[in-house]
């Protein structure tokens, strides 16, 4: 088994910011499984057992708020008891260019993450793999805060949704393998 974890913001306000790309990404592996169970809300996330290319895959996405998202990512997995390199984390990255998306193994920084840092804090190790969707580089002299809360604009959405389609089949791809490789995928 393998657990993929999206990290968002759970409110409909923030369901098509940039800080929710990790949201986006599971729903479309989500739409891609070739047997899926129905959404199931927990305490601390909502969950999906998958299959994808004979491979189970738990999908989650946190009930709370990207900054604590370590509680309900550390909870899924001590449930299941995994190795962390069966968790797969994905989410935003300001310093990934917007058509881009990177892929690492293992990691051991957050990059400056918050909901990373969490994650992290929460499990005592970064020793997870790392898929992170580019939405950036913010603008100059911009708020970061604010600037990964907006949504996307039209333009940026159809980059957006060709990365996803692109994203989809490197990680349905990469879970016949049960194994993430280290690259950047440019599309």
């Amino acid at each position: 088994m393998i657990i993929i974890a999206g990290l968002g913001n759970p409110e409909a306000e923030y369901g098509a910011t940039r800080h929710n790309a990790g949201f986006l990404a599971i729903d479309r592996l989500y739409a891609a499984a070739t047997t899926t169970s129905p959404w199931k809300r927990k305490k601390l996330y909502e969950q999906a057992t998958v299959a994808i290319e004979g491979v189970e895959v738990l999908l989650v996405k946190p009930l709370s708020f990207m900054n604590s998202s370590g509680h309900p990512v550390a909870d899924v997995v001590h449930q299941h008891e995994l190795p962390l390199s069966q968790l797969w984390l994905v989410y935003d990255d300001v310093t990934v260019d917007l058509g881009s998306f990177r892929i690492r193994p293992v990691g051991a920084s957050s990059g400056g993450h918050n909901g990373v840092t969490s994650v992290i804090q929460q499990l005592g190790s970064g020793e997870f793999g790392r898929v992170r969707i580019g939405i950036g580089p913010a603008p100059e002299n911009s708020d970061l805060a604010k600037y990964v809360l907006r949504r996307f604009k039209v333009s940026e959405r159809e980059r957006l949704a060709a990365v996803l389609d692109v994203l989809t089949d490197y990680m349905v791809a990469s879970i016949r393998y049960e194994k993430l490789k280290e690259e950047t995928i440019h599309v």
